[in-house]
């Protein structure tokens, strides 16, 4: 296995997504505008780091 050097900033980004996607299951009827954003932008760091 092949050790890469890890972006901090990632990891930030990531973690302040899961953050907002908890906060936004407190609400999930009538979600705020945000969350589809929100779920795009995940989806895309998932991607990036994989």
């Amino acid at each position: 296995m092949v050790a890469t050097k890890r972006l901090i900033s990632i990891d930030i980004a990531r973690a302040i997504c899961i953050i907002l996607v908890v906060i936004g299951h407190f609400k999930p009827d009538g979600s705020p505008v945000w969350y589809e954003a929100l779920n795009k932008a995940i989806y895309s760091a998932v991607g990036y780091c994989r």
